[in-house]
């Protein structure tokens, strides 16, 4: 049952790759929050009461209603934006039961600022300019951060001994996913189309999620 329900996420995520080439809207609609019940379904059959398997899938119900609630006229883009914020506000606690490693978290950090202060400011101008969306300037601000701690926090599990090296490699390449997939979305939403810009954002952010609690069940599970 659990090998089923991991490849049944697959498949739907496939499916709603389809819907999004071919801006098929009644399909998107359910496909995109299927993927996210499907993996749900499948960390709770793995074995989703062992510590701290829970918090995974706390984060997921999260995306799940990020993912309705940004499928919705755009007055529910901020809720939406919050729900994803919770939903890696729990990720940082799952990934951090303890002190992470010191000297890997701040090579981090240093690189993780670089970016954001190449990529942030921009951002923020035009979401300044836009019309009806300078009030997401500051929640902007502010997922950004978490969102990038998150990542991190995904890479340092490479780091941490207690990890297994597939586990850790899974959660690391999930972790990045995410974070392309949130920063993609937000350039192509606010600063310039990108060509297969939807696209991308669906594929790496399925992708992300899929490979996060595979880490999760290979770590504490396997």
């Amino acid at each position: 049952m659990p090998l089923f329900l991991l490849i049944l996420s697959f498949l739907l995520a496939a499916l709603d790759w389809l819907a999004v080439t071919r801006n098929i809207r009644r399909l998107k609609l359910w496909t995109k929050p299927a993927v996210m019940v499907a993996l749900i379904a499948w960390l709770w059959a793995a074995g989703g009461w062992v510590e701290p398997l829970p918090l995974f899938g706390l984060a997921l119900v999260f995306s799940l209603a990020g993912d309705v609630l940004l499928m919705m006229p755009p007055r529910w883009f901020i809720l939406g934006l919050f729900s994803f914020l919770a939903a890696h506000i729990v990720y940082l606690a799952a990934f951090n039961p303890s002190q992470p490693p010191l000297i890997p978290m701040i090579v981090l950090l240093v690189i993780a600022g670089a970016l954001m202060i190449s990529i942030l400011p921009r951002l923020l101008r035009n979401i300044r300019i836009k019309p009806g969306a300078r009030r997401l300037r500051v929640a902007a601000a502010f997922y950004s951060v978490f969102l990038t701690l998150m990542a991190i926090s995904a890479v340092l599990t490479l780091f941490r001994p207690e990890w297994k090296p597939a586990a850790a490699a899974l959660a690391a390449s999930g972790g990045l996913l995410f974070f392309t997939s949130d920063n993609l979305l937000a350039y192509d939403r606010f600063v310039k189309p990108v060509r297969y810009g939807r696209l991308m954002v669906r594929i790496s952010y399925h992708l992300g999620q899929i490979a996060l609690i595979a880490a999760a069940v290979v770590q504490y599970v396997q």
